[in-house]
C-alpha cells in the first residue's frame, strides 16, 4: 500500500508547485528541487531497509520514516497557513490599490515572446492555490 500510494503524489505536487511559482526561472528551480527531494527519499529508504536497520522488524527504519512523516505533516500545515496569510495580505493590498485608483496598479511586465502579461508570485495580483 505504501509503494502504490506514494507514486501518485509527485505528479500532483509537481503540478501544485508549478501553479504556485512564477516567473519561469523560479518555477524551474522549484520543480528541480522537488525532483531532487522525491528521489532522495527513494535512496534513503533503500539504505534504511537495507544496511542501517536490522530485519525482520526494521525498527530504526520505521522510527525514522515516522519522524519524517510527522515532519512532512508539520511543514505542509505551516506552508498552508503561510500561503493563506499571503493570500489575505494580497487581497487587502488589492483592495487598497483599487481605492487609490487605477494609476497605482502594477500588473507585471509584458513577455517579449508571448506578448502576454507575466505576473510574478510577489505581485499582489498573484494568488496561491490552496
Amino acid at each position: 500500500l505504501s509503494v502504490t500510494g506514494i507514486y501518485c503524489v509527485p505528479a500532483a505536487v509537481g503540478a501544485w508547485i508549478s501553479n504556485n511559482t512564477a516567473p519561469i526561472f523560479r518555477r524551474g528551480t522549484a520543480l528541480a528541487f522537488f525532483t531532487v527531494m522525491v528521489n532522495s527519499g527513494g535512496i534513503l529508504s533503500t539504505w534504511l531497509f537495507g544496511a542501517l536497520s536490522a530485519p525482520p522488524r526494521y525498527t530504526s527504519a520505521t522510527v525514522t520514516l515516522l519522524i519524517f512523516q510527522v515532519a512532512v505533516f508539520v511543514m505542509a500545515s505551516a506552508t498552508r497557513i503561510y500561503l493563506a496569510m499571503e493570500n489575505k495580505r494580497k487581497a487587502r493590498l488589492r483592495a487598497e490599490s483599487r481605492e487609490k485608483g487605477p494609476e497605482t496598479v502594477v500588473m507585471g511586465h509584458m513577455s517579449t515572446s508571448a506578448k502576454a502579461v507575466v505576473i510574478p508570485n510577489d505581485s499582489i495580483w498573484f494568488e496561491y492555490v490552496l
